[in-house]
């Protein structure tokens, strides 16, 4: 089946091989840093037994730890911090009042930063939504009595969906973020953060100026969807 799948692979570029690999995931660098602080969230609570009764006393679902090989700890790991984002947040703010360590203080604090802005919300939006498909087609896919038909018309039906989402999907995951935000206890902002934009040198003197990009909504839109869910 994986084979089926290599053979086609320009219209099913989201997959790779039997391993069913997400390739956004792993090529794109605003995809890897996102997954890279998932896993830092992880790291935080796992270093001390007394860190991990910590979640396990306020966590109805157990953070994950991501696997290079199990893209399906991905999902379960996003899952769990969407879901239970205040919970862990609090979580966060009674390890920092407890410690008297100055890099765990650190870590704590540049966690709950960058967990409390929009970016963040929109972010693990946009990938519950693919991971949480991604992994419906999986488990029909690992079933020993699996139908080929079957496992190819969902493939096909997830490809025509991404496609959609690439066009739609950033607009979508922005409004479930603002209601997110609305009904969360936390304090988080509903603007965009404003960064510095670097100029490139030119080279040439006939090389004409880059126009740049008016908002930071759009700026994220760029990077972060269309960057990697261009086939």
């Amino acid at each position: 089946m994986g084979q089926i799948v290599a053979n086609d692979r320009q219209r099913y570029y989201f997959f790779r091989g039997p391993n069913y690999t997400i390739d956004a995931a792993n090529i794109s660098s605003i995809a890897k840093v996102f997954f890279g602080f998932i896993q830092k969230i992880y790291v935080l609570f796992s270093k001390s037994s007394k860190r991990l009764e910590l979640v396990k006393d306020k966590l109805k679902i157990t953070l994950k730890s991501l696997s290079d090989t199990r893209w399906e700890s991905r999902s379960a790991s996003v899952k769990a911090i969407l879901f239970q984002f205040d919970d862990i947040i609090d979580c966060i703010n009674n390890l920092e009042n407890q410690s008297e360590d100055v890099d765990t203080l650190c870590d704590c604090q540049a966690i709950v930063t960058e967990m409390l802005t929009l970016e963040f919300i929109i972010s693990i939006h946009v990938w519950y939504e693919i991971l949480n498909r991604v992994n419906n087609i999986s488990k029909i896919w690992q079933k020993v009595d699996i139908n080929l038909k079957v496992a190819i018309d969902n493939l096909r039906n997830f490809c025509g969906w991404i496609h959609k989402f690439r066009e739609t999907g950033f607009n979508e995951c922005t409004a479930k973020a603002y209601k997110f935000i609305e009904t969360s206890s936390c304090e988080i902002p509903m603007t965009f953060k404003e960064k510095r934009i670097r100029k490139k040198k030119k080279m040439f003197n006939y090389e004409a100026v880059d126009e740049p990009i008016d908002s930071a909504e759009s700026r994220f839109r760029i990077d972060f969807l269309l960057q990697w869910l261009t086939p």
